[in-house]
């Protein structure tokens, strides 16, 4: 996760590329996708000001990335809709989990 944005966290791949998600702004596909080398990513580090991603690849080079102040510096209102989209979804997870025990116990009811 960034340490400056609550909204922004990265994840990387086999084949090299750095996926940077923005939740405020897209919450399906990575805000940005960035092929950084031709290897397999196995460590990422954000700095804790929030502008550079060092990555490392399994072949031990490492890259250094810098980040638009878009992805680097806090959205107004950022930590309270990230709270909003978190706690939203925690619900859907406790209905979503109530019906399967419903349907569960329908269906051992019918049986």
């Amino acid at each position: 996760w960034s340490p400056t944005r609550p909204g922004v966290f990265f994840t990387s791949s086999m084949s090299g590329i750095l996926n940077i998600w923005d939740i405020c702004f897209k919450q399906t596909v990575p805000a940005l996708s960035i092929q950084v080398c031709d290897d397999a990513l196995h460590s990422v580090r954000v700095h804790e000001q929030g502008r550079f991603v060092a990555c490392g690849s399994h072949s031990g080079s490492t890259t250094i990335l810098e980040l638009t102040s878009s992805l680097a510096v806090l959205q107004p209102n950022e930590k309270q809709n990230i709270n909003a989209i978190f706690e939203r979804e925690t619900r859907r997870e406790k209905i979503l989990e109530g019906r399967r025990r419903e349907l569960k116990l329908k269906a051992k009811q019918a049986a």
